[in-house]
């Protein structure tokens, strides 16, 4: 996982887990901008300023109204609007089931 992110020519810390997965992103100010929280299986959608924040329970934590998009997700997974399913490598993968690169008829 980077430990930064270059998005819109603005510079972004990617703060992750211990799993190495993203789970929040703050600007040079230090304002979280980006937060996807921890789930069993990942099916929270990650939250931006414009759709608000989860309560963290971290003090000093504000949120800001900045709207970032990022598609990194678990380790080596990046997040595909179009299909809804994170792709890793030659699969689309989601909760119980992984898809096929091309399916067999």
């Amino acid at each position: 996982m980077p430990v930064a992110a270059q998005i819109n020519e603005r510079l972004y810390a990617i703060d992750a887990d211990h799993l190495n997965t993203p789970r929040r992103l703050t600007n040079a100010q230090g304002q979280v901008v980006w937060q996807w929280l921890i789930t069993g299986f990942g099916e929270a959608n990650p939250t931006i300023g414009a759709t608000g924040y989860a309560q963290s329970g971290e003090a000093g934590v504000r949120s800001y109204g900045e709207a970032v998009r990022f598609d990194l997700r678990y380790p080596g997974q990046v997040w595909d609007e179009e299909t809804g399913l994170s792709y890793n490598l030659h699969r689309y993968g989601f909760v119980a089931q992984i898809t096929p690169a091309t399916p067999i008829d």
